[in-house]
């Protein structure tokens, strides 16, 4: 009995929209560790579809664990064999040092989200515009976050009995600026489904599907990529001069 793995790919189809035709391109990587994604093995592209019966029961279906499956086997080289098909190269499920690294990579890969954290106290703090607000003669940037979070500060000085409902609250709040953030993507397939989109699939069963033109906002994508690669790098680097300086003060 011989068996080889040609590979195996997983998509993310969180953010796609039912009955529309997406031809989309993926790079291949070694494993699903982080840290041998650093180079590409090539690329795939691939046509999706998705259809939906009730788009309602999906989105109820995702909030519940999913049921497990077992699957028997007679020799231990089956195992390895469906393991590696099901799971891919280095899994993480088996104790090792690769396991260990693969988990710590994971863990660094979090601190990304002081980069998104900058943005936000800044765009707060400064009152930035971010909500696009046209009429018939001029259009204007209303900068919703911040007056939202100066009243709520506001509000519980004045009543601080409220501090558990100002609590959730933030959690909605910070929910829907997650999603305002992504829909302010230049590329629209990185923008995901919209506030109104999921709202229209909760209340109807279905969200409507809309065209995309080709290339749209091509150059705005790149330059967008080119300075968020750059953002990464500085933060890399200073990451690595802090952890240089915090190894040198404990030795």
């Amino acid at each position: 009995f011989s068996y080889f793995v040609t590979g195996r790919i997983t998509v993310d189809l969180t953010n796609f929209t039912q009955n529309m035709e997406y031809t989309l391109t993926y790079n291949l990587q070694e494993s699903s560790m982080l840290a041998e994604q650093k180079n590409a093995r090539g690329s795939i592209t691939i046509r999706l579809r998705i259809v939906w019966e009730n788009e309602r029961k999906a989105v109820f279906m995702s909030l519940s664990p999913p049921a497990q499956m077992f699957v028997g086997l007679s020799k231990r080289k089956y195992f390895k064999m469906v393991r590696k098909t099901v799971k891919g190269k280095g899994s993480l499920d088996v104790l090792s040092i690769n396991a260990i690294k693969g988990r710590l990579d994971e863990i660094m890969s979090y601190t990304m989200v002081l980069i998104f954290l900058e943005d936000a106290f800044i765009s707060v703090l400064m009152w930035r515009g971010h909500h696009k607000v046209t009429f018939p003669c001029f259009t204007i940037w209303l900068p919703v976050h911040s007056a939202v979070a100066f009243s709520s500060a506001v509000i519980l000085v004045e009543y601080p009995n409220l501090f558990v409902t100002a609590f959730f609250g933030c959690i909605a709040w910070m929910m829907l600026s997650i999603t305002t953030y992504k829909q302010a993507d230049q590329s629209p397939w990185r923008r995901g489904k919209s506030l109104c989109s999921i709202s229209r699939a909760l209340l109807l069963g279905s969200s409507s599907p809309f065209s995309i033109e080709a290339y749209k906002n091509e150059d705005a994508v790149e330059k967008q990529s080119e300075s968020w690669n750059q953002r990464v790098k500085a933060f890399e680097e200073k990451s690595k001069e802090i952890t240089k300086m915090f190894i040198g003060d404990q030795e």
